[in-house]
This record gives C-alpha cells, structure tokens and sequence, in this order.
C-alpha cells in the first residue's frame, strides 16, 4: 500500500514538473508570436499593408513549426490561428467566417480595402487575446462581451464561443468598444 501511494505521489509531481516546463515554454513561444503580431496594432498608422499582413502569415507559419511552439497551442487557439493566419492572406470572398466575405454596398473599393485591414487588424488582436486567456492572463470570460457579431462567430466557429446569449449581451457592449477602438474604414460598426 505504502508503495502504490509512493508511486501515485512521484507520477503525479513529475506530471506537475512537466506541465511548469511546459507552461515557461509556452510563455516564451507565445511571447514572440505576440511580437511578430505587433503590425496588425490598430492603434498603428498607417494600417497595416497587403504586404505586411502577407508577411505575418509566412511568419505565423515560420513561428508555428520553429522550436515546436505550434504543439504548445491549446487545440482551440490552434483553430483559432488557422482561421486568422488564412484570412490575413485571403481575398474577401475567402474570408471565415462566412459573413465577412460580403461587402457593404455602396462603400467604395478604397474603403473596402480599409475595411478588410480592419477586419484582419481586428482578428489578430482576437488571437492575442486568446494567447492570454491560454497563460492564464485573463480570468473568466469579461473580455468577450465587448464583441461584434462577425468576432462572435468567428469564436464559434473555433470552438471557442458556443453561447448564442453571449452575443445578446455583448450587444450592448458593443457601442463602447467601437468608441474605444480605433476602425480605419468607418464601417466596423
């Protein structure tokens, strides 16, 4: 008996030994997936270009397979790269979620462009944060109620976000926020 609770004790210290290793690489991985990021600021002018958001994603994919620093990704935030990396690249008819890829009408081609630097601006900086809830930076789920509808769905369509009352309540957040951050094109809203 006293063997079986010695052993139990050791598997379960080694377990924990590993998952703080783990938890200082993911820190370090995380952090310069959060420099490389720093383009897409959208407090940045000018916004960020065609060729920059390019950039990012060869060098989100560069980051994702050096060092192993994809595998320490939780599942949900891997799904949630995937779909930002992609749509960094993507014209607007490939954008995820579906919803984006229609344009408002009667926005012009220049405001279109500055829409769509706003919506991949936006996303990264969706993805920062979930960087930061996965290192326990972010408690609870506060810093969600303050999405629009298209970051809603692009939550669920990660697996991140499944309540569909959540976007009812994050509704009324939503008028603050757009206060708050900055929208290159006029047309966030």
């Amino acid at each position: 008996m006293t063997v079986a609770v010695a052993g139990l004790w050791l598997a379960h210290n080694y377990r924990r030994q590993l998952k703080g290793k783990l938890t200082e690489r993911m820190l370090v991985a995380y952090s310069e997936l959060w420099a490389l990021s720093a383009v897409s600021d959208l407090n940045r002018e000018p916004p960020m270009t065609d060729e920059e958001s390019r950039q990012l994603a060869a060098e989100m994919m560069t980051w994702y397979y050096a060092n192993g620093s994809g595998m320490l990704m939780s599942p949900k935030t891997r799904a949630l790269f995937f779909v930002v990396r992609s749509n960094l690249v993507a014209p607007t008819q490939h954008l995820r979620p579906v919803s984006l890829r229609t344009t408002p009408a009667g926005i012009t081609e220049p405001t279109a462009a500055l829409r769509l630097t706003c919506v991949r601006a936006r996303q990264v900086s969706i993805l920062r944060t979930r960087l930061k809830t996965d290192m326990a930076v972010y408690f609870g789920a506060g810093h969600l109620r303050k999405l629009r509808r298209d970051e809603w769905e692009l939550l669920r369509l990660c697996g991140i976000a499944r309540n569909p009352l959540a976007r009812i309540r994050a509704s009324r957040w939503l008028a603050k926020r757009l206060e708050r951050t900055p929208c290159y094109c006029g047309q966030c809203g």
